[in-house]
C-alpha cells in the first residue's frame, strides 16, 4: 500500500490498484489480465493486450463483495 495525497495505491509487483476518495464515494481503479464483462465498471482502458484498467466506484462498505475480493485475490497471490 502506497498513501499519497491524493490518492491510494496497491501495488504487488507492479501497481495494480488504486483509489481516489470523493465526496461521497471512492473511485477505484483495478488492472486486470483481461477485460471483465461486469456491469459494476464505469471504464474499462486497454493498456497492453494482458493490461486493462477497470474503473468502479464504491458508495459503501457493503460494494467490498466477494466480486471485488474476486478481482484482487489473483494480484496478492502473483506478488508473493
Amino acid at each position: 500500500m502506497i498513501p499519497q495525497k491524493t490518492r491510494i495505491v496497491f501495488q504487488a509487483r507492479v501497481r495494480f490498484a488504486g483509489a481516489v476518495p470523493r465526496k461521497s464515494y471512492l473511485l477505484c481503479n483495478i488492472a486486470l489480465p483481461r477485460r471483465s464483462r461486469s456491469s459494476r465498471f464505469l471504464k474499462i482502458d486497454t493498456y497492453a493486450p494482458h493490461f486493462h484498467g477497470h474503473r468502479f466506484r464504491v458508495d459503501s462498505e457493503e460494494d467490498l463483495d466477494a466480486e471485488v475480493r474476486r478481482w484482487i485475490d489473483p494480484h496478492l497471490l502473483r506478488g508473493r
